[in-house]
């Protein structure tokens, strides 16, 4: 596509040609922003500027323009021999092999040009009751071939009033570019669609704009799939190129829209890694130590890794050859894996030390078997956590009975699950909120802590072992993936001390970094709630402000000489006598 400031440089470079060379050059030079059905006009012309580059462009015009006529009968033969070929290949219905050996024939046959009306008679009467179930494939193949033939030939005849002060070679080429023009257009043409993403626009070409009226009209075309990943992939590389900056999480916009209609449309994982890259910096917090390596995890002490790092990581584990290989990676970087997630690199060497030949599918399904136990383990807690607490409040009848709904679906649902299925974080609240979330009881909020206690724990060692089908695709199998998850925890992320949703500044000063893992599990838990249960923070929290401050000392880092000392004075406000940490850093030279 070709914008319309694009068209008017193209124009100007053909209405200054004078000669039937300078013409074809400026024709091959841009035909990048043709329409695919306008190529054979450019070769054509190009062909003549070759063979006779002493004829006028009026000349060569009028060649081509003869010429035309035939381009479409030649279309038409092929296409009746591809028909053919589709009689031999294909196990159709009687009714259907007659009707495509009839429009085959009248195809193969046609000497002089047809006109139009009776090739769409014949193609109308052909397809449109067919019972073959690719049909509209077939159709699409032989029709748009046919009908870029016949439009390639129109653009090539003109009233002089049309012309409206153009040269013919000027109003030719303007006429074909209008195909390719560039038209921006809602995904969902109208709020009933979605009214969520209607907002959301993207780039349509001149031909396909006045048929445009729902986005289904894309996504059910034959090749509308493919069509949409060629979109994102430009959109990707002009992300590459920075053309997007400061829009780059559009792709991303654009993919979650198109998968309204159909979740499996589109995928956000196919994005490239550098994409992902621009995309992250720029939806980040403005936290310039983000981009420094080896800076302690302010709750957990994990030594974090760049996003950078993250992308190398993730190579070198889709490079492993075999199950040691990707052990021995694994041993190599074991610093950068989080307290909670070692669990499962340490059932993973077992598996592997007690039988060296085990398959990765036989070392995924024994880790998802652990991981479900530790799932059943924590549910029966909770049950009889629940229970306790009822026993020992004032709950009426029914607030009983409701809150016994919650237990028996926790053990039927959650105790039991089977070691293969993914344990849905979602499912499981939406099921606290139908039931123990409706009760008016003064101790409700206490009784939803109880059944959310650790959850989040439990939950990522699950996702971690269940991961998606199109990422295992991409790394080349299970266990790769899980450990580029494992990795993918220790990114270092900033974190608000005091969280932005109870009313926390996004400044500096109460900034720290925490690794993924860390972040994700704090959530929205004010910070002395959160440091009572983490004492490991009073120790943490030292490190990474001290890691900081040599930083900010080795980097020159004059702006944020003061911020350990702000940072950690924050802290220690917001802990409530819960860390105790120093307020004096060398961050100077």
């Amino acid at each position: 596509m070709v914008s319309s400031s694009g068209i008017g440089e193209i124009l100007k470079k053909v209405s200054c040609a004078r000669s039937l060379t300078d013409y074809a050059g400026a024709l091959v030079h841009n035909k990048e922003f043709f329409h695919k059905k306008y190529h054979p006009f450019i070769n054509a012309i190009y062909r003549l500027s070759q063979k006779s580059p002493e004829k006028t462009i009026p000349d060569a015009l009028q060649i081509v323009r003869t010429g035309s006529s035939k381009l479409v009968v030649n279309t038409m033969h092929k296409q009746g021999q591809y028909l053919n070929e589709i009689l031999e290949k294909e196990n159709l219905s009687k009714s259907d092999r007659a009707k495509i050996k009839s429009f085959a024939d009248y195809l193969n046959n046609i000497t002089l040009l047809p006109k139009k009306k009776d090739y769409d008679e014949k193609y109308h009467e052909t397809f449109d009751n067919m019972e073959f179930a690719d049909k509209k494939k077939i159709a699409f193949l032989v029709n748009n071939s046919i009908m870029s033939a016949f439009n390639c030939r129109g653009a090539l005849y003109y009233d002089k009033e049309q012309l409206k002060g153009l040269s013919p070679q000027t109003f030719i080429v303007k006429q074909m570019l209008s195909y390719s023009q560039n038209t921006l257009k809602n995904v969902f043409a109208t709020k009933s669609d979605s009214p969520a993403d209607n907002n959301v626009k993207f780039l349509i070409c001149g031909e396909c704009a006045p048929r445009y009226k729902t986005f289904n009209y894309i996504r059910k075309s034959p090749f509308g799939k493919e069509h949409l990943e060629q979109y994102t992939r430009d959109i990707s590389a002009a992300i590459c190129e920075n053309k997007l900056s400061g829009n780059n999480k559009y792709i991303y916009d654009f993919i979650k829209a198109a998968n309204v209609s159909d979740k499996n449309l589109l995928k956000r994982s196919s994005v490239s890694g550098v994409v992902q890259s621009k995309i992250f910096y720029e939806r980040k917090c403005n936290y310039i130590f983000e981009k420094f390596e080896k800076i302690p995890c302010a709750s957990c002490g994990t030594e974090t890794i760049t996003h950078e790092q993250k992308l190398k990581l993730f190579d070198e584990i889709k490079k492993c050859e075999n199950i040691h290989e990707l052990k021995n990676l694994v041993k190599i970087n074991s610093n950068h894996i989080t307290p909670d997630l070692r669990i499962l690199v340490e059932r993973f060497n077992a598996l592997i030390g007690n039988n060296p030949d085990i398959s990765g599918q036989e070392l995924m399904e024994a880790l998802q078997k652990s991981g479900k136990e530790d799932l059943s383990k924590h549910m029966n807690s909770v049950c009889e956590n629940i229970k306790t607490f009822v026993d020992n409040n004032d709950f009426n009848f029914i607030e009983k009975e409701i809150i016994n709904d919650f237990i028996f679906w926790v053990r039927q649902e959650c105790v039991d699950m089977p070691y293969r299925q993914e344990f849905r974080y979602d499912n499981y609240n939406k099921m606290l909120e139908d039931t123990i979330g409706t009760l008016h009881n003064a101790n409700k909020t206490k009784l939803i802590n109880i059944a959310k206690e650790d959850l989040k724990d439990i939950y990522m060692e699950d996702f971690i072992l269940h991961p998606p089908a199109e990422l295992v695709k991409q790394s080349g199998n299970p266990v790769k993936t899980m450990f580029q998850n494992i990795f993918k925890m220790s990114v270092l992320t900033v974190d608000h001390t005091e969280a932005r949703a109870l009313g926390g500044s996004d400044e500096y000063f109460n900034k720290v970094g925490y690794c993924k893992f860390c972040n994700i599990q704090k959530g929205k838990k004010p910070f002395d709630v959160w440091a009572a249960k983490h004492p490991e923070i009073n120790e943490n929290l030292l490190k990474h402000l001290k890691f900081i401050s040599k930083i900010i000392k080795q980097e020159h880092i004059k702006e944020m000489e003061d911020y350990p000392e702000k940072a950690a004075r924050q802290a220690i406000r917001l802990a409530r006598g819960k860390i105790n940490i120093p307020t004096n850093y060398d961050t100077k030279d």
